[in-house]
């Protein structure tokens, strides 16, 4: 009675396992995996980006360099240069050294422009340049390269 008992557990056994034919469900569990939507075909045209949130204040501002009255001075030396623009206060710039914010009316600027080198028989030899630029109204800002040479 015995060996019939184990002989029909076996043959269902096998019955069973004859039956499936696709693997047990089972659940795999992995942490920090993010599913991601399956692959367009190709040829498929890609989704139109979503609308930005209107913002409450300004988020595109005008570029500086678009100010026309703008002029940066660039010491492109290894001496200490001097700017002395329309007889205001001069400017000191150091060596390699710019201006940052130097804004100045619209029309002709007359640059007084001293180099100091210095020398081994008189101590500092000023070199003095003079330059004109013209600021427009409709122009972009400037850059002006000063240079010992």
């Amino acid at each position: 009675m015995k060996i019939l008992f184990w002989f029909l557990v076996a043959a269902l056994f096998a019955l069973v396992l004859a039956g499936c034919r696709y693997a047990p469900d089972i659940v795999v569990h992995q942490y920090g995996y993010v599913a991601e939507p399956p692959s367009a075909r190709p040829g498929t045209p890609p989704a139109p980006p979503e609308a930005p949130v209107p913002a409450s204040y300004p988020t595109v501002y005008p570029s500086a360099w678009d100010d026309p009255t703008l002029v940066v001075a660039v010491n492109q030396s290894a001496r200490r240069v001097r700017l002395n623009i329309d007889n205001q206060p001069e400017i000191v710039l150091a060596p390699y050294q710019a201006t940052d914010d130097l804004h100045l009316g619209v029309g002709e600027h007359r640059v007084r422009v001293v180099i100091e080198k210095p020398t081994a028989a008189s101590g500092i030899l000023e070199v003095i340049r003079f330059l004109t630029f013209r600021i427009h109204p409709e122009g972009r800002s400037q850059i002006v390269y000063i240079n010992d040479y």
